[in-house]
């Protein structure tokens, strides 16, 4: 079974980039802490219609509150 993580936890975003291991995604949510958790709902279900299975598999996906970037894991040949 594979599943997405979503965290805020930014070393583990920052490890899970530096590794080999393969991942079905990673979403690191980088928001204030003293946002309210119904607006943190909001930034990741807004983030969440926005992406395609596709761009999340395998990849790092970094929501703050103006922007979603996706970082591709870089193959190692």
């Amino acid at each position: 079974m594979k599943a997405t993580i979503i965290t805020a936890d930014v070393g583990f975003g920052s490890l899970a980039y530096l590794s080999a291991v393969e991942h079905a995604g990673i979403i690191l949510l980088r928001l204030p802490v003293e946002l309210p958790i119904e607006t943190v709902n909001e930034i990741l279900l807004n983030a969440l219609r926005n992406l395609t299975a596709q761009e999340i598999t395998g990849s790092i996906v970094v929501v703050d509150q103006r922007k979603v970037r996706i970082r591709r894991k870089k193959r190692i040949e």
